[in-house]
């Protein structure tokens, strides 16, 4: 093998490594944008699902305070149906035991 040789094969080698460095600059790329595509695809996914949940929880959270509403006011109803002749034994029972007796 002479000089000529060796340097053509060297020039073959060269060639070789900046095809293969190529195809994997080109295999990078197209890496990255597969991940980035799914990191995308994954963020809408997400904000999806947390835009759901939160309308779930409003929903939710909306018929519970209707409930407690619906409870405050039945209760509201019981306690103004009540006359002063009912209410007055139950006043005095509780009266008594926050004032204290005192002996004449």
């Amino acid at each position: 093998m002479n000089l000529e040789d060796v340097i053509a094969v060297e020039r073959e080698i060269a060639r070789l490594a900046e095809e293969e460095h190529s195809k994997a600059d080109q295999w990078l790329a197209d890496a990255k944008r597969d991940i980035d595509k799914n990191a995308d695809d994954e963020r809408s996914r997400l904000l999806e699902a947390a835009a759901r949940d939160e309308e779930r929880a409003k929903d939710a959270a909306s018929g519970k305070a209707a409930r407690i509403v619906e409870d405050a006011k039945n209760l509201s109803a019981r306690l103004a149906a009540l006359d002063d002749d009912s209410l007055r034994p139950l006043i005095t029972k509780h009266i008594a035991c926050l004032v204290p007796v005192t002996s004449p």
